[in-house]
C-alpha cells in the first residue's frame, strides 16, 4: 500500500479549501448528521448520533489508512465556514479505486454549486495526487438531484443496486455511479 496518508492533505478550488476535519468540528457536523431533512438521502444516518459516537467516527477516518474526510471551508482568504464535508472511502490500492462521499450541511449553501466544486477538486486530487483509476458512489434512485449533478461532473451509471439497503422501514434501490481517470481527464 502506499505511504500517501503521510503528507497533510489540502486540496482548494476556486471557492473552497478542503482540510482535514478537526475534533472541533464535530459538533457542527453532529447538528447536520441528526437533522433529518438535511440527511433524508443518505442510507447510513438514521437516528440521533451523541458526540461519543460523532468523535469515535472522526478519529476512525483520521487512522483509516482506507479513508480521508475533509472538511468543505468556504475560502476566501481565511478558513471561517464549515458548510460539508467530503471524502474517499473504501480506498483500494490494489485495484486503484475509491468511493465518494460528500454532504452539504448547511442548508443555507445548497444550490449554490459548492458540492460540484468540491467534487470536481477532490476528483482532480484522486486521479492526480493518488493515481487512482476509478472512483464510485452509491445513490438513491429517487435522488434525482444528486443523480443530475454526478453525471454534470463525469459520473455514469453502472448499474442499479436492488433492494441494496433496508432504511426506515423499506428497502431501497440505489444507483452505482462511477467514472474512470480516462474520462475525467478528458473533461477538463
Amino acid at each position: 500500500m502506499r505511504n500517501w496518508k503521510e503528507k497533510t492533505i489540502a486540496i482548494s478550488s476556486e471557492r473552497l479549501s478542503l482540510v482535514p476535519i478537526e475534533g472541533g468540528d464535530g459538533r457542527e457536523i453532529l447538528e447536520w448528521i441528526n437533522n433529518g431533512e438535511i440527511v433524508s438521502n443518505f442510507q447510513f444516518f438514521t437516528g440521533a448520533f451523541s458526540i461519543e459516537e460523532e468523535s469515535r467516527y472522526l478519529t476512525k477516518m483520521a487512522d483509516s489508512p482506507t479513508d480521508f474526510l475533509l472538511g468543505l471551508f468556504i475560502n476566501n482568504g481565511r478558513f471561517i465556514e464549515l458548510i460539508g464535508t467530503c471524502g474517499l472511502h473504501e480506498i483500494d490500492f490494489k485495484n486503484d479505486t475509491a468511493r465518494l462521499g460528500i454532504i452539504i450541511g448547511k442548508k443555507e449553501h445548497w444550490n449554490e454549486g459548492y458540492a460540484r466544486e468540491a467534487i470536481r477538486a477532490l476528483l482532480g486530487f484522486a486521479f492526480n495526487a493518488m493515481n487512482l483509476h476509478k472512483i464510485y458512489l452509491n445513490v438513491f434512485v429517487t435522488n434525482g438531484k444528486a443523480v443530475h449533478l454526478y453525471a454534470q461532473v463525469g459520473f455514469r451509471i453502472e448499474g442499479t443496486l436492488r433492494s441494496e439497503y433496508k432504511i426506515r422501514g423499506g428497502y431501497v434501490d440505489m444507483y452505482r455511479m462511477a467514472i474512470l481517470r480516462e474520462e475525467w481527464k478528458k473533461s477538463v
